[in-house]
């Protein structure tokens, strides 16, 4: 089958299993014969595109990790930069990567980022999205067509200006990290104004807890979605509307595997690392890139939301969003979240108790020692951690906990915001185990 017929099928919609089976063999055959790194990778493990017979071969070829694109050998020969499109991984890992891609690979990655909200909602035409938080500046291809407007609401915007232009947009629907969302939402409390009310609120890159979710939903009254998307790929996976936690890949930019730590694929119900593969990006391929994320292989099937394909249950973020443990357990950071909030009069923000504690971290500085970051309200009082060092033994007997109050948390040098981080080193968990 010739890589011709594969790199025009992968702009194709609604792709079936036959269709992305053609776009695999052709997208390993363009990389094997025009990407150095990929030549290299796989004349050193002894496979081919030959090899590709279904798409559960795609395990036999090597998993690739974030540093080995980082050399300038992932651009497919002849490739020039200055004509591509780009755009930067928030660099959470502390290094940034830039990922390239033609208009034509960029514009299929809107297209397809679009079409997955009409999961979470019908879309009708014209659309006005806000997208709330966000970093990047530039030209939008979608809104060319002028049935999708876009409200960018920047960042570095005080966050009053980020309430009043949330405001006036008027959204139909609104995105953004859920951190955003939260700090938006919280100042339009503050204010005493009210939110806009959008047909749906869509979050993704970064954790969505509980409690935000539940003050989310009160502050902009709609639906919470959360949406697993990431720079290398755009959408991955949408969480099902019926099911909240269980999230559908989209299999039409996308294969996704989750492994063990040796690439190995893991069977329904196993937990692993996850493994991405582009299907549209030849300019510059992801072909079992590790994204450093975990989650749980839920099997293929048919959804009582009328979805068919892969379902995955994301675990709360990446290595160094799981707790370690002096036992050398790992514990994610949604079991962490509640042994630590749990204590707190009322777990719901936009309550009483955001009137005490607006914000608050919650990050490992030892493998014995929490330490709680709050930036305190009005009506903030140390008596509301009353319990939490007991509570924190349910972690583990030699767990120790320090609160803090500061002025504002901390983020990555991309602007994600972590609710609960560790910062255990590689040499205190080598020795924990």
């Amino acid at each position: 089958m010739s890589s011709g017929s594969g790199r025009l099928a992968r702009f194709r919609t609604r792709k079936t299993a036959s269709t992305r089976l053609r776009v695999l063999r052709g997208l390993i055959g363009h990389a094997a014969r025009n990407v150095p790194l990929y030549a290299d990778l796989y004349a050193r493990a002894g496979v081919s595109p030959e090899d590709i017979g279904s798409l559960e071969d795609l395990a036999r070829f090597p998993m690739v990790r974030r540093e080995r694109l980082l050399g300038g050998q992932h651009l497919q020969a002849g490739a020039e930069r200055e004509r591509l499109v780009t755009r930067c991984t928030s660099g959470s890992t502390g290094e940034p990567l830039t990922v390239y891609a033609s208009p034509i690979e960029a514009f299929f990655r809107k297209l397809t980022l679009l079409a997955s909200f009409g999961r979470a909602t019908p879309l009708r035409f014209p659309l006005t999205i806000a997208d709330v938080g966000t970093y990047t500046r530039g030209y939008d291809f979608v809104q060319a067509l002028r049935l999708v407007r876009v409200k960018r609401i920047y960042r570095s915007l005080p966050i009053v200006e980020q309430v009043r232009d949330l405001g006036r947009a008027a959204p139909d629907l609104v995105e953004g990290r859920p951190s955003s969302l939260v700090d938006v939402a919280c100042e339009a409390r503050t204010l005493g104004v009210s939110l806009p009310r959008p047909r749906v609120v869509i979050c993704f890159g970064e954790m969505l807890h509980r409690s935000d979710r539940e003050w989310l939903e009160k502050a902009f009254r709609c639906r919470v979605a959360d949406y697993y998307n990431c720079e290398e790929v755009g959408n991955v996976a949408w969480e099902c509307p019926e099911h909240p936690g269980q999230m559908h890949v989209n299999g039409d930019t996308t294969l996704l595997e989750i492994v063990d730590d040796d690439g190995r694929p893991l069977p329904p119900g196993e937990s692993g690392r996850v493994l991405l593969t582009n299907l549209s990006n030849w300019t510059m391929p992801f072909i079992r890139y590790a994204i450093q994320d975990r989650a749980t292989n839920l099997g293929e099937g048919r959804c009582d939301c009328g979805f068919a394909g892969t379902s995955v249950r994301l675990l709360e973020g990446r290595d160094d969003d799981f707790f370690l443990l002096p036992d050398g357990r790992r514990v994610s950071p949604r079991t962490v979240d509640t042994a630590i909030t749990g204590v707190l009069p009322a777990t719901e923000l936009g309550n009483d108790l955001f009137r005490a504690i607006q914000r608050l971290q919650i990050v490992q500085e030892a493998l014995d020692l929490v330490a709680v970051y709050v930036v305190p309200g009005p009506e903030y009082s140390d008596e509301l951690w009353a319990g939490v060092e007991s509570s924190a033994k349910s972690l583990h007997q030699s767990m120790r906990v320090r609160i803090e109050c500061v002025d504002e948390l901390r983020t990555s040098a991309g602007g994600k915001f972590r609710k609960v981080m560790s910062l255990v080193g590689a040499e205190e968990r080598g020795a924990a185990r």
